[in-house]
């Protein structure tokens, strides 16, 4: 979120608006952007949080995950006609939801670009270089039909092996889907 708050203007300069969702309170927004969200961007988010604590919009954008009742983590461009034209909302289980990425990419087809679908918390640590390689060639043979998927952490790897990330790239690299 201080990513796109360091851009907000820019985004406004070219038509855009931005909100942010979740099932927190108003409440819980508040503390957040006055005691956390500060510290990373100089007054806080300019632009409004909002509360979605009964799950309707993550239901209307399939980001809602009934089991938990929250949101996973997305973030969508939607044309002013309201059409998504991109959308990021790939969270493996370890972050609080769960992918299926060939659904995903059924669902959604060549219309948007896939990014994410990475659990680093299993491949980027406790396991071989082999079951890392193996998980992403199981992430393009899922999503990479056709193009239109990009293989990406969805957050941090600070406890990560080097030898699993190089493992990760060093597969990816070997993985054409066209």
């Amino acid at each position: 979120m201080s990513a796109v708050a360091d851009k907000y203007k820019e985004l406004q300069d070219l038509g855009c608006e931005v909100f942010s969702v979740s099932v927190d309170s108003h409440f819980v927004h508040k503390m957040w952007n006055d005691h956390e969200l500060t510290k990373m961007v100089d007054g806080g988010v300019p632009f409004h949080m909002l509360s979605d604590q009964a799950g309707n919009i993550g239901r209307a954008y399939g980001v809602w995950d009934e089991a938990q009742g929250i949101e996973l983590r997305g973030r969508f461009i939607i044309d002013p006609d309201g059409v998504i034209q991109a959308m990021e909302t790939l969270t493996p289980p370890a972050m609080g939801g769960d992918v299926d990425l060939a659904e995903a990419k059924r669902r959604i087809g060549d219309r948007v670009c896939l990014v994410g679908g990475w659990d680093q918390f299993h491949f980027f640590q406790g396991c071989t270089p082999e079951q890392t390689r193996a998980e992403v060639r199981r992430c393009f043979e899922a999503a990479g039909a056709g193009g239109g998927f990009i293989l990406s952490p969805s957050d941090h790897f600070f406890d990560a092996d080097p030898e699993l990330i190089m493992a990760f790239a060093d597969e990816a690299r070997r993985c054409t889907y066209y």
